[in-house]
């Protein structure tokens, strides 16, 4: 800890200052020597791993109670950036969201609010789907009189939408098993995954389907195959991954299945009727028909 400072009183003093505070600023209050400056930024570094502060778009720094608090749901472009989507403010005091974990801090919510821009660098963990609560930066600036979207850091993911992902095995040969990709290119890291579950080691380019578990360092994942989708060559493979990407369910419930043979069976009747009118050039098959 620089100069014998601890986190209590980094945070005391933010919490006096009450407004963003740059480093160099902070030095000079505490009265600490040009030296103490990476080991402080080290200290906020870990404060903001905790979640007490914040660092803000040029390298301001602010204690999070005094953050104004964004939630919304997370969609990142091709590019890399992101944008959050604001979730709408209910139409009751009583039916708004409560502070998650008893957080106190000031939420902006409101069903005008546009998305707010998530600079690639300002991502964190957090994937594309992703609920998440975001900071946001002080007011963006106008550009020829047109306001510009206001931009913002996530700092926490609150609901991790992706329970599973389809991966690219890039490298059959790691510690748990092997080392893949994500085949949605908005999800930019990879993955270490145990495959000790499948039938035969897979092939480099072959599709796993993987259940994402712990990060172990930053653009580096956990996870564990539960079945091989096979080569994307493949016909088939390709129409699954198509459904993983849009979110369409591989697999469906057994009510649902039975439901769908029904309707099936039914709209074959029809088809039989009609044939049969057209045959006979009446109507009467075609009103049974759609009686049926």
């Amino acid at each position: 800890v620089p100069g014998g400072l601890d986190a209590e009183e980094v945070l005391g003093l933010m919490g006096k200052i009450r407004h963003p505070v740059r480093l160099d600023d902070m030095i000079r209050f505490l009265d600490l020597s040009r030296r103490d400056k990476k080991p402080l930024e080290n200290l906020l570094d870990a404060l903001q791993a905790e979640g007490r502060v914040i660092r803000l778009r040029g390298g301001k720094w602010v204690e999070a109670s005094q953050a104004r608090i964004v939630t919304g749901v997370l969609s990142i472009q091709r590019s890399g950036a992101g944008f959050v989507t604001p979730d709408a403010v209910q139409d009751s005091p009583e039916d708004a969201p409560k502070p998650v974990d008893g957080d106190k801090r000031n939420r902006v919510q409101s069903r005008l609010q546009p998305d707010i821009f998530i600079h690639p660098g300002f991502l964190g963990d957090a994937w594309h789907g992703d609920r998440v609560e975001v900071a946001l930066q002080p007011a963006p600036q106008h550009r020829g009189g047109k306001m510009r979207n206001p931009e913002g850091r996530i700092i926490r993911v609150l609901e991790r939408r992706q329970k599973e992902l389809a991966v690219h095995v890039t490298r059959n040969q790691t510690q748990r098993g092997v080392l893949c990709r994500p085949a949605d290119p908005r999800l930019d890291f990879l993955l270490d995954v145990d495959v000790s579950a499948l039938k035969a080691a897979p092939k480099i380019g072959e599709l796993l389907l993987v259940t994402p578990e712990e990060k172990v360092e930053d653009g580096l994942w956990r996870g564990t195959a539960r079945v091989s989708l096979g080569l994307e060559e493949d016909a088939m493979v390709q129409e699954r991954l198509t459904k993983l990407n849009h979110e369409i369910p591989l697999d469906f419930p057994p009510n649902v299945l039975a439901e769908a043979a029904e309707q099936a069976q039914v709209q074959r009747s029809i088809d039989n009727i009609l044939g049969m009118a057209a045959k006979r050039g009446d109507t009467e098959a075609e009103q049974e028909a759609y009686e049926e």
